[in-house]
Parts: structure tokens; C-alpha cells; sequence
């Protein structure tokens, strides 16, 4: 895998906006490292929501929507 990096973040200390910023950046960043490869078992997962999301569209959420909303808590 490749060198193991050891951080410590006081999260006691951060507000929930400033967790939620931190795990945008973790996400985009891993978003694009293309030596990432989705485990089998999470894309299976991954298809069967796809599936269940197109009989249930209604009930879906914006992401931006939700995001403005705890972001404005």
C-alpha cells in the first residue's frame, strides 16, 4: 500500500462545520487517486441502491440542500 502516516486532529476541538470541511477535502482527494479501487462487495452495494433509487427518486435529498442545512445549524 504505500507509507502509513500517522496524524492526530483534536476533533473535540473542531466545530461540526470545520469535521464536515475536513472530510470534503479527504473525499475530493481521494476521489481522484486512481490507484483507489472500489472493494467488490461496495460496488454490489453500490448497484443494488442504484436499483432501489429508481423506484424511490422521491425520497432523495439534494446534496447541496442538506449541506446548506447543517451548515446553517
Amino acid at each position: 500500500m504505500g507509507r502509513r502516516v500517522k496524524v492526530r486532529i483534536e476533533t473535540e476541538k473542531l466545530t461540526t462545520i470545520e469535521k464536515i470541511q475536513i472530510m470534503e477535502e479527504l473525499w475530493n482527494d481521494l476521489s481522484r487517486d486512481s490507484e483507489f479501487e472500489m472493494p467488490q462487495w461496495h460496488e454490489k452495494i453500490l448497484s443494488a441502491r442504484e436499483k432501489e433509487l429508481e423506484v424511490e427518486k422521491e425520497a432523495l435529498l439534494d446534496w447541496d440542500e442538506v449541506r446548506k442545512e447543517l451548515l446553517n445549524r
